[in-house]
């Protein structure tokens, strides 16, 4: 299978903190139990990867259907 993602798309490392951050302009969403992955399509070819490069598409079926019903022909989403 071809490589969908550039190497230079990297997924965001989390920052623990004992607080949520309350100044304008940050967001911040809740880590739960899981795993961060990049989504990517090129045609009819999807992909889901690891921050580390591996590619789980076959361990996570339902990430990949959603991708395939996507009407965009390429698509890279963290």
């Amino acid at each position: 299978m071809q490589r969908l993602m550039p190497g230079s798309v990297r997924l965001q490392l989390l920052t623990p903190t004992k607080s949520l951050p309350t100044r304008p302009g940050w967001l911040h969403e809740a880590k739960l139990d899981g795993c961060r992955v990049l989504l990517g399509k090129d045609g009819d070819v999807c992909q889901v990867r690891t921050r580390g490069g591996h590619q789980v598409q076959d361990s996570l079926p339902e990430l990949v259907e959603g991708l395939q019903r996507l009407r965009a022909t390429h698509a890279v989403q963290p």
